[in-house]
């Protein structure tokens, strides 16, 4: 799910300069659009806000490790069982950049408190789902085929995060925001409790359909039983003092190109949000549409 940098193409300003009828400047955006469909992973990711975000989150260099074939966005998240490997440090990096500003925030502020993590690719690694499918178009049967399977690993650093965001007590809450959708959460819970993820104390807000947005569900956790949402009768209002995830609307409910790219300077990276990396898929393919 990615896009590269939008450059107007050199056909389609061609086509301007010599007076080309409107249907051959349609014609020439059509090429641009295939060939770059036809761009790698990799390139796409790195066009991309969340890239953009990693570079400055975690001054990092950018793409070094010399994953290479078919598939080099999984080859490099494979090396997760490396804990030297590029997308093992910069997991465990951003864990541990959260979780300084957690425990900072906890220590300064009262109430009620929630960390809201998303669940693929952020807690939980769907690398052999990737595998699996070779790039076909994405078929909710065949995710939720595998969602049953429980067969997820855990993302580097995830369960030592989770441990410690736990430790400062009851009135802090972890909170997963995950799109799987909620018939499915036994199975989530499941394979989340294989790996040491989730303790009973945590909230679980799956997708329950089209118009559950992630900032639904946000909001369900800061107005808790005095919101309308039933979800959240149970909990007292909460304040949202940090959310991590792998994709932009893990963090805020964006839903165009120029104005993702927008919120890469955004002062809450690294202090309140915090990205993940994922170059396997994401908002970034389709535009953030």
């Amino acid at each position: 799910m990615m896009r590269a940098k939008s450059y107007l193409p050199v056909s389609i300003l061609a086509a301007f300069v010599l007076g080309f009828t409107p249907q051959s400047v349609l014609l020439a955006r059509a090429a641009s659009v295939e060939a770059h469909s036809q761009a790698s992973l990799v390139e796409q990711w790195k066009g991309s806000l969340e890239y953009g975000v990693l570079l400055k989150q975690n001054h990092w260099q950018g793409w070094t490790d010399s994953a290479a074939g078919a598939a080099p966005e999984i080859e490099w998240m494979e090396s997760y069982v490396n804990p030297d490997s590029e997308y093992s440090r910069l997991c465990r990096q951003t864990f541990d950049l959260a979780w300084a500003s957690v425990e900072a925030a906890a220590k300064s502020r009262g109430g009620e408190l929630a960390v809201v993590l998303d669940i693929d690719e952020t807690v939980m690694l769907n690398i052999q789902f990737q595998k699996e499918i070779a790039g076909q178009p994405f078929d909710p049967a065949v995710w939720n085929g595998w969602i049953a399977r429980m067969a997820c690993e855990a993302v580097p650093g995830a369960k030592d995060f989770l441990d410690k965001v736990r430790g400062l007590g009851p009135r802090v809450h972890v909170a997963f925001m995950s799109d799987r959708a909620e018939d499915m959460n036994s199975y989530t819970i499941g394979n989340m409790r294989r790996l040491g993820l989730f303790a009973d104390e945590d909230i679980v807000l799956s997708k329950t359909g089209k118009t559950d947005t992630k900032d639904v569900r946000r909001q369900c956790l800061t107005s808790g039983n005095t919101g309308t949402d039933a979800r959240c009768r149970d909990f007292e209002p909460m304040v949202i003092i940090a959310k991590l995830g792998d994709a932009l609307r893990d963090h805020f409910e964006i839903r165009d190109r120029a104005a993702a790219m927008g919120m890469l300077n955004d002062p809450r990276w690294g202090t309140e949000d915090f990205i993940l990396p994922n170059p396997m898929y994401g908002q970034w393919t389709k535009d953030y549409k």
